[in-house]
């Protein structure tokens, strides 16, 4: 198989220009998805995101939990409409630019999210991306068991993902690139050739300097 060069996009404040976590908390219980202590716990979650002291792991286990009996169908058609709504108008103009780039350029394309595939998929759809790697749940008979495959789209486990992805479809990692804003993905910058910090945190942005990293700033 001849190699190809990856572009991984990480998707909330990167792809997207905010957190989708708040947007669908207040979407979903508004259409009767979630109950008041769902909401109050995920709005606890993004707090402690945004100080970036979040166990992001333990919150998706814990928020994959929370979902235990949907129906896989209904909840993948009721998020279809929530991205058209409320996040395909914060896709960054600046990531659609690069990816732009990078698909002059015959690169593949990769959404690679914390977020599950019934927010990332719609996302890279719209993009026209290649490839979407993310948290995804375990689903018998139609329905979520409260479980997510492991691991985690998250922190080494993207790393693991994007190994894998990396195997089956011929992909240098090592002339790859990956766009994130968020500390947690520093195993899978330290993985690529080509690592892109893009509106990081304060954090993110001290290991950057330290490393050279490439910052951009998107809108």
């Amino acid at each position: 198989m001849p190699t190809r060069i990856g572009a991984f996009f990480d998707m909330d404040r990167t792809v997207v220009r905010m957190n989708t976590g708040p947007l669908y908390l207040a979407y979903a219980f508004r259409h009767g998805w979630l109950r008041k202590r769902h909401v109050a716990l995920g709005a606890w979650w993004t707090l402690l995101y945004k100080l970036t002291v979040l166990d992001t792991e333990a919150a998706v286990r814990k928020a994959s939990a929370t979902m235990a009996g949907a129906e896989e169908g209904e909840l993948a058609a009721f998020c279809e409409r929530w991205v058209a709504e409320q996040v395909v108008p914060e896709i960054s103009r600046s990531a659609r630019r690069v990816l732009e780039l990078h698909r002059r350029r015959g690169d593949a394309l990769v959404l690679l999210t914390a977020s599950s595939p019934y927010a990332a998929e719609p996302v890279a759809r719209h993009l026209g991306m290649d490839h979407v790697l993310c948290t995804r749940p375990v689903v018998e008979n139609g329905r979520l068991t409260g479980k997510a495959v492991e691991p985690p789209c998250i922190g080494a486990g993207k790393v693991t993902w994007a190994e894998r992805l990396a195997a089956e479809q011929g992909i240098d990692l090592s002339q790859s690139s990956f766009y994130t804003d968020s500390i947690q993905d520093v195993p899978m910058l330290m993985r690529v050739g080509h690592p892109v910090i893009v509106n990081p945190d304060f954090r993110l942005r001290r290991i950057a300097r330290k490393n050279g990293w490439r910052s951009e700033r998107w809108q």
